[in-house]
């Protein structure tokens, strides 16, 4: 069974997540299947945008629950997604591109990305 659960960062133990480098007030999502840690999603918001965060152990990287955990995340989020992500991170962006996302530009390290205000 896949489930997200919303973890406080100061209490929280996992294998392959370091919360020591987790900034005060983030907000952490953990992916769980079969009540196994797979991956992990972090919120960080302030007055300007939304950063977000997602990793999935290597070993179930291609099964969709990156492009799920992306989804469920920007369904937290009010208003207007705007994206940058490295130019080199093609899983990324395919996962942003299948959302809906919408090339904006490139500056040669980052492609930068809109994503619909709705995301089903």
């Amino acid at each position: 069974m896949l489930n997200i659960v919303e973890v406080t960062v100061t209490n929280f133990k996992s294998n392959f997540l370091n919360v020591d480098n987790i900034p005060q007030g983030t907000k952490l999502y953990i992916l769980n299947l079969d009540n196994e840690q797979i991956g992990y999603a972090t919120i960080n918001e302030n007055d300007k945008y939304h950063k977000i965060s997602i990793y999935i152990v290597s070993e179930q990287q291609g099964n969709g629950y990156g492009t799920y955990l992306f989804r469920e995340m920007l369904k937290k989020i009010e208003g207007e997604v705007i994206l940058a992500v490295q130019i080199n991170n093609y899983k990324m962006i395919r996962i942003i591109v299948g959302c809906g996302g919408k090339e904006m530009g490139r500056n040669g390290k980052e492609v930068f990305f809109q994503i619909p205000y709705k995301v089903d």
